[in-house]
């Protein structure tokens, strides 16, 4: 394996990880068993979440999850610590989402 190889395969299989804790977070986020217009709203606000947050580099989400295994020191993490670590980094995606969000309409109500 030429240097590097490795890297890239490792860096696929973070990203794949850090996108499977989307969709637990997703779930997590607009399964209930509530009433008709709770329903509706989580069913809207699924939409915007799949529309507005996977879809960019991830840089700061993925960073996240690097730096708690690098504060973290350790050979072994434990799955429930990695996936606590990628739910932070979707926070901070989520967060990051927003601002651009808001930023792009702000800059229309100038324009």
């Amino acid at each position: 394996m030429a240097k590097g190889e490795g890297r890239k395969g490792d860096a696929l299989t973070e990203m794949e990880s850090f996108d499977k804790t989307f969709a637990y977070i997703l779930d997590e986020l607009t399964t209930a068993d509530q009433d008709p217009g709770v329903k509706e709203a989580l069913v809207w606000f699924r939409r915007v979440l799949e529309f507005n947050v996977p879809h960019g580099k991830k840089n700061r989400g993925l960073s996240v999850v690097a730096t708690y295994k690098l504060l973290k020191r350790s050979s072994h993490i434990p799955e429930e610590d990695d996936q606590q670590a990628a739910i932070l980094g979707w926070c901070v995606e989520m967060v990051s989402s927003c601002i651009n969000t808001l930023i792009h309409i702000l800059a229309r109500l100038i324009d």
